[in-house]
């Protein structure tokens, strides 16, 4: 939680895994999300920062699948991955299509635009690591 009592992560640990074949269910909450009439925004597309942890480390001997995979936008975070790994720069995502029915876009927005939000290296590097009872247990310090 941050100092707003708002959610800002989750942690799932120990116990048995989700075979590969599986989806794995995360509770997420949001408000609405509106698109303002005159945007030009056909779908806004929302990047997570995920990362699952094989063996727990401190940050400098993560070296690849051994360790970890990331699927994080790369956005300068120290949380990135490696470049050409098969998760680098590969967030989770989440779109909210506009519903172009009832709220159509301006004839002069043409096909319409979809909007990235991704989260900042210093959000990523603030909210990735694991605090367990007030202790940093991931990655080790």
């Amino acid at each position: 939680m941050d100092a707003n009592g708002n959610t800002i992560r989750f942690w799932f640990g120990g116990g048995n895994t989700v075979a590969s074949y599986a989806w794995g269910r995360i509770p997420f909450v949001s408000k609405a999300v509106l698109f303002v009439p005159e945007s030009c925004a056909k779908a806004v597309r929302f990047a997570f920062a995920v990362a699952d942890i094989c063996k727990i480390t401190n940050i400098s001997d993560m070296n690849g699948t051994d360790t970890v995979n990331f699927w994080t936008p790369a956005v300068g975070s120290k949380y990135d991955g490696t470049p050409g790994d098969h998760t680098y720069d590969f967030p989770v995502y989440f779109t909210i299509n506009r519903d172009l029915e009832t709220n159509p876009l301006p004839e002069s927005c043409g096909a319409g635009l979809q909007v990235t939000v991704k989260p900042s290296a210093a959000q990523i590097d603030r909210d990735m690591p694991i605090i367990f009872n007030g202790t940093q247990v991931w990655p080790q310090p």
